[in-house]
């Protein structure tokens, strides 16, 4: 986390008597109370993660925060004065090594009332907590600074959050698949716009409502997935095919969602509940279909609810595509009420809480994990007709080691999945699949002409064999919650595939560019559906290329894989006629040493926040957000691998999410710079503006006049100009701990020799006895300017039998008070 190069005062803590002294050598500054009546007054402090916290609400380390205050002015006279504030935050007792933080947006203008809708009727303060069960916010109104307003009670000014625990939670893995639609097939690519569906834009809205400490979305390892199928009625067999894409995986991501190019009859449909969703590029509603199919893949379904509380898009996510407002109306819809725009909704504290407590998003508990299922398995997607019963499968195939399906309580399941071999019942699997039936009507399916496809997908997967061994030879699918029908089956054909590849007929490749072939039959006559995977690593890693597909090829570019290890790399296919799959792989590939194919692919590097084109006042907390993926070797990229500079300031951040919150004027080009472990970098740039503004401490060093020794202490007066409402701190460092230090204070430099240096305030006015710390520091907090213009010299004496006059001296610093 980055911060300012120096923290600013403030008056948390008494002025020293010894400080007041100090500041008693200058003309007094204006009367505290010249204010009269005027009064601010500190009232709630909320944080806020997405939705307001509303003392139940668990809040995130990690996650954005916006800490908004409230602030009330109490003025017979009516009208509204600028108020700004600082925040102070402490970490298990201990005051942060980034805090004390200025305001987002002051000053604001404070009146009787604060509006809690509008973003400037509360002082805002960002921040990037950690994880700790015992944090503590403090806040102070109108400090100290150039646009402190007097005031007769300050004793209301300072208000504190109770001890705030920020959990930590897992990171959710979101991939997107870039979905190139040809309903009619052909060779021109239909692909939507990355623009559009890039981090940074098609997860704005899951970034801003959606639970967790970091959300990582991200493109699939595979450039895109090729659908030729129609999915102007359904999307439930691309559904299918998405949810086979997942599970042909290693690792596997928790969800997976397809982009279609532009809109749709519908917004979207996803797998209810499940790991699949698909929707629109529509950019005045598809962020918002994005969060919604999401919800439904969490079990979530349609609700008619009002937020009631307003919403924070803590990190502005959705200024794109929409320019929508920070603070969201309580008066939205939430996100789970089916055929909205992007600016109709938000996320309730009820869903909010749902997503919150999904394993998704927390950490599994080694000791209750059961084992892995090691062994073939079987993956069975498809959809039942919500009136008739009848069944449609969509992707039938064995692979190995899947992750089996957890059933549901009986009563819950509207699908019993039964499976038999050599006439032995082996499993019965209760299932529960819903449809998401999502378009532009009004809530809930409430009358048949909302529900634009009445099928339901489902997927599942089950043990391929018996615990003996012998092969699953029937499947059953009880529809009986649908229709009073005889149930679905499927039977194991008594041949399987007969499959061969034909191309590449080397193991040795000279081109990017591979047309991957094969031969297949089936004595059945079955119909047969092929899936292509691709390993770089020798199974370590499996990505697929293709599914549910019918054709025996596929043209494959080699350059937008991830980097292949040569001799361990290779294709695998799988031919299905349904419980019947057969597998082949090619032969260890490697590259032609007339080839260079060692590059491998850049990372995807995209910022998140802050957008370009926004401006910040002076000091406010730039929060520094990326999306920064290694997709040669699947992994998320942080820490040092990425780094964030500023044309104007230089290296200011690293890692994917930090903060900075010392800025210099100006228009700053920010570049966020990603570096894989192969060294390969991909930058993204956004241009962001710093605006001046008065800030309640600023980071002013009074003149250094030299003089210092013998010894080595050090003297300095750093904070506001000291003009009237400012303050400086007094530092003595550097000298022998708990010793007599003498603080001598003149009008006039006059270097005269004594105890082996240079005294420079001759003749004295006054000189201040003090004892150095443990550290061996004296520190005069929160000095107040003001009653100028005068200036004081001032410079340490101190004892340091050290020395061989047993005497040190600091420099000499020229304190300039200003009216």
């Amino acid at each position: 986390m980055e911060t300012s190069a120096r923290r600013p005062a403030s008056r948390l803590s008494a002025l020293s008597g010894t400080a007041l002294a100090l500041a008693g050598l200058a003309v007094s500054a204006s009367d505290a109370t010249a204010g009269g009546d005027i009064d601010f007054l500190i009232g709630n402090i909320e944080v806020n993660q997405g939705v307001q916290i509303n003392g139940t609400t668990p809040v995130i380390g990690g996650r954005s925060t916006m800490v908004r205050t409230q602030v009330r002015l109490d003025n017979p006279g009516g009208g509204l004065l600028p108020v700004d504030g600082l925040m102070t935050v402490f970490v298990d007792g201990v005051e942060a090594s980034w805090s004390p933080v200025y305001s987002d947006n002051g000053p604001i203008m404070a009146g009787a009332v604060a509006s809690p809708g509008i973003e400037d009727s509360t002082l805002n303060f960002l921040i990037v907590p950690p994880v700790s069960d015992d944090v503590v916010i403090t806040v102070e109104i109108n400090p100290l600074g150039p646009n402190y307003i007097p005031e007769p009670d300050i004793s209301n000014n300072i208000g504190s959050t109770p001890q705030l625990d920020f959990v930590q939670q897992a990171v959710g893995d979101f991939m997107y698949s870039p979905v190139d639609y040809r309903p009619g097939g052909g060779k021109v690519p239909n692909l939507p716009d990355h623009d559009l569906v890039k981090a940074g834009v098609g997860d704005n809205f899951i970034q801003g409502c959606f639970p967790g400490g970091e959300l990582l979305y991200r493109r699939t390892d595979a450039p895109s997935k090729l659908w030729t199928s129609s999915v102007s009625g359904s999307g439930s067999a691309l559904n299918s095919s998405l949810a086979a894409d997942l599970n042909l995986m290693n690792p596997k991501p928790d969800r997976i969602y397809g982009w279609i190019a532009g809109s749709l009859p519908y917004n979207g449909q996803a797998q209810l509940p499940g790991v699949s969703a698909m929707g629109n590029t529509q950019p005045i509603r598809h962020q918002r279909t994005y969060a919604h199919e999401m919800g439904h893949t969490f079990g979530f379904q349609h609700v008619s609810w009002n937020t009631n509380n307003f919403g924070v898009d803590v990190e502005h996510h959705l200024n794109i595509t929409q320019s929508l407002p920070v603070i969201k109306s309580s008066t939205l819809k939430d996100i789970m009420s089916p055929g909205l725009l992007t600016n109709q909704a938000w996320i309730t504290s009820t869903n909010y809480m749902n997503l919150f407590n999904s394993s998704v998003f927390q950490f599994a508990d080694a000791a209750d994990d059961a084992a892995p299922f090691v062994g073939p398995t079987l993956f069975v997607g498809g959809s039942v007709h919500n009136q008739t019963g009848t069944v449609e499968l969509y992707d039938v195939f064995n692979f190995e080691d899947g992750e089996l399906t957890q059933p549901v309580a009986l009563g819950r399941a509207n699908l019993v999945v039964k499976s038999w071999a050599d006439g032995e019942l082996v499993s019965v699997l209760p299932i529960l699949s819903r449809t998401s039936n999502d378009e532009h009507g009004s809530c809930c399916g409430s009358s048949d002409s909302e529900v634009i496809d009445p099928l339901v997908g489902f997927t599942f997967i089950i043990p391929a064999t018996a615990p003996g061994g012998a092969l699953i030879d029937r499947i059953e699918i009880d529809t009986g919650a649908y229709a009073v029908d005889v149930p679905f089956e499927l039977g194991l054909s008594p041949n399987a595939p007969v499959l061969s590849i034909t191309s590449p007929s080397s193991p040795i490749l000279g081109d990017n560019l591979l047309t991957l072939s094969w031969d297949a039959s089936d004595a059945d006559g079955d119909a047969l559906q092929y899936y292509v995977r691709f390993s770089p690593n020798g199974g370590e890693r499996m990505l697929p290329i293709v599914s549910s597909l019918s054709l025996t090829s596929v043209d494959v570019d080699l350059s937008t894989l991830p980097r292949m290890v040569p001799g361990k790399a290779y294709f695998e296919i799988l031919a299905s006629d349904g419980l019947n799959t057969t597998t082949v792989r090619t032969q260890a590939l490697s590259w032609a040493s007339s080839f260079d194919a060692a590059g491998g692919l850049d990372p995807h590097v995209n910022v998140m926040t802050p957008d370009s084109g926004k401006s910040f006042p002076q000091g406010a907390t730039v929060i520094l957000h990326a999306g920064a993926w290694d997709i040669d070797e699947h992994d998320m990229l942080d820490g040092a691998d990425v780094t964030w500079t500023s044309d104007v300031d230089g290296p200011i951040g690293t890692g994917r999410h930090t903060f900075n919150a010392g800025l210099s004027l100006g228009t700053h080009n920010i570049t966020v710079t990603g570096t894989d472990v192969s060294g390969a970098i991909s930058s993204d740039v956004t241009t962001i503006t710093i605006t001046p503004r008065g800030l309640p401490s600023g980071d002013i060093c009074q003149l250094d006049l030299g003089f210092g020794g013998p010894g080595s202490s050090v003297l300095s007066v750093c904070g506001g100009d000291l003009s009237t409402g400012t303050t400086a701190d007094v530092l003595l460092s550097g000298a022998p701990a708990s010793t007599s230090a003498f603080l001598v204070l003149g009008l006039t430099n006059s270097p005269t020799p004594f105890k082996g240096g240079q005294l420079v305030p001759v003749p004295f006015l006054d000189i201040l006895g003090l004892t150095t710390d443990a550290s061996g520091q004296i520190l005069l907090a929160n000095i107040p300017g003001g009653g100028g213009p005068v200036s004081i010299i001032a410079q340490f004496v101190l004892v340091d039998g050290a020395q061989a006059a047993g005497y040190g001296l600091s420099n000499a610093v020229q304190v300039d008070y200003l009216p």
